[in-house]
């Protein structure tokens, strides 16, 4: 995730990329930012294996069951280049984040910037959206139909994360250590 920080890092001037060129460089770490969305199930598997359900939301399964084949979608039409790349560095910056926290709480410590983490990754899905309604409003080299497809997306993101964040679908089993606990 760091490599695609640093390799899409904005320009400045323009952080949404708005209008930009179609890159090889960008192209390429793109392809590295979809290929890393299917590491992300190991989050998912580890969850499962775990038996963390209260950490197994509909929103954790939706986004991973999704994320894949939108980034596949726009590598495979040639359109995960030139402003997409914002979306791409983002979600590469959250999940430093997110993989931060992760190791930190792995050695048994307490994060006292949990709460940002989440904060972060709520503005994170906020800002994808209104970068999706910049790219309606300005963009003229990237197709409107797939600044679209991002806008309902990040719709659906936002919904789930802002107002579900912690719906457990009903078909996950609960686990008997947790119904103790509780």
């Amino acid at each position: 995730c760091l490599y695609m920080t640093w390799g899409l890092l904005p320009n400045v001037m323009n952080p949404f990329g708005v209008n930009s060129d179609f890159t090889a460089h960008n192209e390429w770490v793109v392809f590295v930012h979809y290929l890393s969305k299917y590491l992300d199930w190991f989050d998912t598997l580890f969850i499962i294996l775990r038996k963390r359900r209260a950490q197994l939301s509909f929103l954790h399964v939706y986004h991973h069951s999704t994320i894949s084949m939108v980034w596949g979608f726009l590598v495979f039409t040639g359109n995960g280049n030139g402003t997409a790349t914002y979306g791409a560095w983002v979600n590469s910056v959250t999940h430093v984040i997110m993989y931060s926290h992760y190791l930190w709480t792995s050695f048994g410590l307490r994060n006292p910037f949990k709460k940002l983490v989440t904060t972060w990754q709520i503005t994170q899905f906020w800002s994808c959206l209104l970068h999706a309604v910049v790219v309606l409003c300005f963009e003229t080299v990237y197709p409107a139909t797939v600044a679209w497809l991002q806008v309902l997306y990040q719709i659906t993101m936002v919904y789930l994360f802002t107002f579900k964040l912690h719906y457990v679908p009903s078909w996950v089993p609960e686990y008997p250590e947790e119904k103790k606990k509780a």
